[in-house]
């Protein structure tokens, strides 16, 4: 089965309404800067506006002054985890906000009903994993972003939220639980790859770095080396002005190759954020599949992890690859019109609309700041 043609099954069937990190700060940055190309100047100012506000509660202050534009601000989710929270239980659910994980087993056919099952399953049952996700994390964002209520503080952790999730969402294995003979691989992290792979680093020098990708779920965060890592950081630092140019011209690389591409275009054009769970769920069990993927355990790991050798390696990359960038694209296209349609909607996509409208009146969705389980004040400087 080709990647178009599994993409093209994806199209059809996703039609209706309704301590990770996800892709590693690269692909956030691309997501983003596909997001804000496409973004109106209207859009651009309230962003910009909300960007100023310094949080200084989760997190630094510096954190917060050092991702201030737009770019940055989409990797402020994933800094925060490293910084001190006032209690251990709400640190734990912003962890659990940037995932998903319906169980997902390798040896089933891709099919969208078992991947929509899988995640209505998660999200209804009374767990931790079924109310704090990258589901509800989002749809709590949102709300937050369009209630008058909420203070500036709160809209300005809401949009570095969206920002951060739209990236989540469009991560594959952000996106399932993959199981492996009732083996719990813990997204991924579990399946280790034999042999390991390298990805090359950015850098502005001509001398080449490698990051060893040891595992399924590196492999997937890492877009399959599909581009360049800018190395990462635990704190949050500014971009410099070699990678700003670098994030530039990869879009305009991404872009090219897809944007006049009919089956990506429908994709991108989906409005229903269920759809985009079930459809990321796809990709990954896709990926996962033992048509792919020869599993096999090792007496060294002490049955704790599961070893992965691909059937086809160079056929194997190349379509994680591919799909890395197809999501990489649709997210950003998807995250360009979500935000029109918050900060400027009189010039923005109707059906973004309504699908925002659903949200405000849903007393199901909180606020971003209800989600947590213990009383939480974000707070601005």
């Amino acid at each position: 089965m080709s990647i178009k043609h599994i993409l093209g099954i994806c199209l059809v069937l996703v039609s209706f309404n309704t301590v990770l990190n996800s892709w590693w700060n690269t692909g956030h940055y691309l997501t983003t800067q596909i997001a804000a190309n496409n973004l109106t100047s209207k859009t651009r100012a309230n962003i910009n506006k909300l960007l100023k506000e310094e949080i200084v509660y989760p997190g630094t202050l510096l954190a917060s002054q050092n991702t201030s534009s737009i770019l940055e601000a989409s990797i402020w989710c994933d800094y925060i985890k490293n910084y001190e929270w006032a209690n251990s239980e709400n640190k734990k659910v912003n962890s659990m906000l940037h995932y998903i994980n319906p169980i997902t087993e390798v040896n089933n056919n891709v099919s969208r009903s078992r991947s929509e099952i899988s995640i209505k399953r998660l999200i209804t049952f009374d767990t931790d994993l079924g109310k704090y996700n990258s589901l509800n994390g989002l749809l709590s964002s949102i709300k937050t972003l369009e209630d008058k209520k909420s203070s500036n503080a709160d809209k300005a952790v809401a949009l570095r939220f969206v920002l951060h999730l739209m990236g989540d969402i469009h991560t594959p294995l952000h996106n399932a639980a993959p199981y492996v003979n009732s083996f719990d691989t813990k997204g991924g992290n579990r399946i280790l790859l034999k042999p390991e792979l390298k990805v090359k680093e950015f850098s502005s020098s001509k001398r080449i770095k490698t990051t060893i990708v040891g595992n399924l779920h590196s492999l997937g965060d890492a877009g399959g080396g599909a581009f360049y890592q800018i190395p990462y950081s635990k704190h949050a630092k500014k971009l410099k002005s070699a990678e700003k140019v670098y994030i530039k011209n990869e879009v305009e690389r991404i872009t090219k190759r897809y944007h006049d591409d009919p089956v990506i275009i429908k994709r991108g054009n989906k409005i229903s954020i269920s759809s985009w769970f079930i459809e990321s769920n796809m990709v990954a069990a896709y990926l996962v599949n033992t048509d792919k993927l020869k599993y096999y355990r090792s007496s060294k790991s002490g049955g704790s992890k599961i070893y992965a050798k691909p059937r086809q390696s160079k056929k194997y990359l190349e379509t994680v690859q591919n799909l890395s960038l197809q999501q990489l694209y649709i997210g950003g296209i998807r995250l360009g019109k979500l935000l029109n349609a918050i900060f400027d909607p009189k010039s923005a996509d109707e059906k973004y609309l309504r699908q925002l409208d659903r949200i405000k009146i849903n007393n199901e969705i909180v606020t971003l700041s209800e989600l947590f389980p213990k009383n939480i004040t974000f707070q601005v400087k």
